[in-house]
């Protein structure tokens, strides 16, 4: 196996991931939930969705959103999960048997 094959297969493995995240994170930004309103519930003031989508950040532009995610992910930041508001990295190994 030659060094220029592994870099092209590396290559290709970087590039389906970034596609497939894209593609993920898309789908999530055409459903009609509102991440806001799950956490706090229908009766929310317009005031505290607000304060809710500042602090997730889901008042930034869709493509920040994106690229702030991504820099987390390639820090080996996996997020908070909105169900538990326990960090997913520990979470998503314990789920793979690590």
């Amino acid at each position: 196996m030659s060094p220029a094959y592994l870099l092209k297969r590396l290559a290709l493995i970087g590039y389906t991931l970034l596609v497939v995240s894209l593609i993920v994170f898309a789908i999530t930004q055409v459903l009609p939930a509102d991440a806001a309103v799950m956490l706090l519930g229908e009766n929310a003031t317009p005031d505290a969705l607000a304060a809710v989508r500042l602090q997730l950040g889901l008042d930034a532009p869709v493509w920040s959103q994106y690229l702030r995610w991504l820099a987390g992910l390639l820090q080996g930041d996996f997020g908070v999960s909105m169900r538990t508001s326990q960090p997913v990295g520990p979470a998503m190994f314990e789920a793979l048997g690590r």
